[in-house]
């Protein structure tokens, strides 16, 4: 009779120690939106960690190893050169891994991979993440299918809430360092106007000419990213009487990005 105990027991146990799914992605933000979705059910391995540039990491080849463990990969799919470049290596090492492309659907900006940052895109995102959950573990379909209901629902929340408290200031400019939050501009009417053109740092002659259109349309914030050194936006804060402050656009919490990123442009 103990010994039937301690068996049942045992397999009590395991059944409550459901083995997880490892999945892949490219950044932060993805693993966020993941995990609202699949929760308990899967572990998300990040090629980039976190503090870390997209455009410059280079990952060891032990996290290259690590994420080929996964049965599927969930890519950002903007044409990134480093997720092209890396992605091809992890499935050199796992031929059977499945990819999806979470962009699929939405309507791109060229040039413009930061895909992520726009409530609206979230939704195209978190269903083509939804659709791979459930075809690689059709079993808890349902379980997945509940958590993006949930997860859709704060979206909802927090889109109506921008629409309000943003509804007088279509058409407004802000500056930012690095141009992540083009998308979210397009959605609510606004226009990113970038410190940093494309790899390089702004020269003299940009930063007065920002300076001069800062003050002529009377912006006294400047986004910057902690990624990136805050000097030339400090310096631009103060030749405007303005000030300096960081959003991380690759924060794993995509929600609490853009509702900061909302505060900001409120005032």
């Amino acid at each position: 009779m103990k010994k039937f105990g301690f068996v049942f027991l045992l397999f009590s146990a395991m059944s409550f120690c459901e083995v997880k799914i490892n999945v892949g992605t490219t950044i932060l933000p993805y693993a966020g939106i993941i995990e609202n979705i699949g929760k308990d059910k899967i572990n998300v391995v990040v090629l980039v960690p976190p503090g870390a540039e997209p455009h410059t990491y280079e990952p060891k080849p032990s996290q290259l190893k690590e994420i080929s463990k996964s049965v599927a990969y969930f890519k950002v799919g903007t044409q990134i050169e480093f997720e092209n470049l890396y992605l091809g290596k992890i499935l050199k090492l796992n031929r059977n891994m499945k990819v999806y492309d979470t962009s699929k659907g939405i309507d791109l900006i060229k040039n413009d991979p930061h895909i992520w940052n726009s409530l609206k895109n979230i939704k195209i995102i978190s269903l083509n993440i939804l659709n791979g959950l459930c075809e690689i573990d059709k079993k808890n379909e349902k379980f997945y299918k509940e958590n993006y209901d949930m997860y859709m629902r704060k979206i909802e929340k927090l889109d109506n809430e921008i629409l309000h408290d943003l509804k007088d200031k279509a058409g407004k400019q802000f500056i930012v360092f690095h141009p992540a939050f083009g998308y979210f501009a397009r959605d609510y009417g606004f226009t990113q106007i970038p410190v940093q053109l494309g790899e390089s740092e702004p020269g003299p002659k940009d930063i007065k000419n920002l300076i001069k259109f800062a003050r002529e349309k009377n912006i006294k914030v400047v986004i910057t990213e902690p990624q990136f050194n805050p000097r030339t936006a400090k310096v631009i804060a103060k030749a405007i009487d303005g000030k300096v402050v960081s959003i991380d656009p690759l924060s794993k919490d995509v929600i609490e990005t853009i509702k900061k990123l909302k505060e900001v442009l409120s005032e």
